[in-house]
């Protein structure tokens, strides 16, 4: 998965949906629909609920950090840049540097690790 969803339910955080739909009493399925729905920030149950999109690192991960050729911003995977530039597939992302065609508007290419 290239993202995790945050939910925060009147200022508690969940780190994603199923605890969050638990502590509501509702499906995951209900969540994910009213985001979908109606946006990130929406009133279910008398509750504000807000959501937000986190990406997962790890230490020990694989990910190639990846640069915007157009802005020079760094990224440390295909997967925040993803999330950083709205698209929703880092598939689109990887296809792209490997054709060099743009990806959310912009060129992007992997960052080549010097050997020490």
């Amino acid at each position: 998965m290239m993202y995790r969803v945050e939910v925060t339910i009147d200022g508690v955080v969940y780190p994603s949906y199923e605890p969050a739909a638990k502590a509501l009493g509702c499906t995951v399925g209900n969540l994910w629909f009213a985001r979908k729905a109606i946006g990130d920030e929406v009133v279910l149950f008398g509750k504000k609920v807000t959501f937000r999109d986190t990406t997962r690192t790890t230490p020990n991960s694989t990910a190639k950090p990846v640069r915007c050729l157009e802005t020079g911003e760094i990224f440390p995977s295909i997967s925040a840049a993803t999330l950083a530039c709205g698209l929703r597939c880092p598939h689109n992302m990887s296809e792209a540097i490997k054709w060099g065609r743009r990806a959310g508007g912009y060129h992007w290419e992997f960052m080549v690790k010097e050997k020490a």
